[in-house]
């Protein structure tokens, strides 16, 4: 039986835990179905591709998007199913569509314009801002999950 230090067994873990990919931003592969769709609203300081993904360079300005997640109709609570293989709305999320806003202005507008659960704008909006280390489409779809899991109606 080989024996490992501590300290290099726990450098192993890291090393492992570095390797963990984060989901991509992916279309489906098949209709909509019965799937949900949950709209995220994007502002970011990282520069984005022109499929709308995120980069891990600074743009020096803030990007706006808006991203339409497609929510499995088998979605368990408080999980995160994805997959880069089988894109296939009625079993992971997906990318249903991505759209760039071109300013701070019409992303204010486009907001403001959603109605939230008392028919105002802007009630029930969520910000939410995520951990260090949390690639974008991670981000993008975790805010979709809590939205649907939590029933959130507003943007």
């Amino acid at each position: 039986m080989i024996r490992l230090s501590p300290l290099l067994a726990c450098l192993v873990f890291l090393l492992l835990a570095a390797c963990a990919t984060s989901p991509t931003f992916v279309a489906p592969n098949a209709p909509l179905a019965k799937a949900a769709v949950q709209r995220v609203y994007l502002a970011t300081d990282r520069r984005l591709t022109p499929s709308l993904a995120g980069t891990t360079e600074r743009a020096g300005a803030l990007s706006f998007a808006q991203y339409d997640i497609t929510i499995p109709p088998g979605h368990k609570p408080g999980t995160l199913e994805v997959s880069e293989t089988d894109p296939n709305p009625t079993r992971v999320f997906t990318v249903a569509s991505a759209n760039g806003i071109p300013s701070l202005g019409e992303f204010g507008q486009a907001v403001r314009s959603k109605i939230g659960p008392s028919g105002k704008p802007l009630d029930g909006t969520v910000l939410y801002v995520h951990g260090f280390n949390t690639s974008l489409e991670t981000a993008v779809y975790q805010r979709a999950q809590i939205a649907h899991d939590y029933g959130l109606t507003g943007p």
